[in-house]
C-alpha cells in the first residue's frame, strides 16, 4: 500500500517530518515519525517469518535510524525533559 504524504509533511532519507504550525499545545513544534521499512533479503524474510510463526506474533522490520550524537550536557537536557513530560524521547540526526 502506497500512502501519500500530506501537504504539511516532507520526506527525506526515509523519514517523514510533520510540521503542523497550529497544532496544540505547542505551535510550530517539529515532530518526526520514522517509519522506513527495512529492505530485507529473501533469507532475512524467511528468518522473520519463522520467528513470527514460532512466537505467534507479527513482526515489522524497520530500517535503523541515524541517532544524533549528543554531548553529556544535551543528553541531560533531554533526560530532564523526558522526566518532566513523562515520555521517552529519541534524538535523530536530520
Amino acid at each position: 500500500m502506497d500512502l501519500a504524504v500530506p501537504s504539511f509533511a516532507s520526506e527525506r532519507e526515509g523519514t517523514t517530518t510533520y510540521n503542523i504550525p497550529d497544532a496544540p499545545p505547542w505551535p510550530g513544534v517539529r515532530t518526526m515519525i520514522t517509519t522506513k521499512y527495512a529492505d530485507l533479503a529473501p533469507e532475512q524474510v524467511k528468518q522473520v517469518q519463522h520467528c513470527e510463526e514460532e512466537l505467534g506474533v507479527t513482526i515489522v522490520a524497520y530500517a535503523k535510524p541515524a541517532y544524533a550524537e549528543l554531548s553529556k550536557e544535551n543528553l541531560n537536557k533531554i533526560q530532564d525533559l523526558e522526566k518532566s513530560l513523562g515520555l521517552s524521547l529519541v534524538a535523530y540526526r536530520v
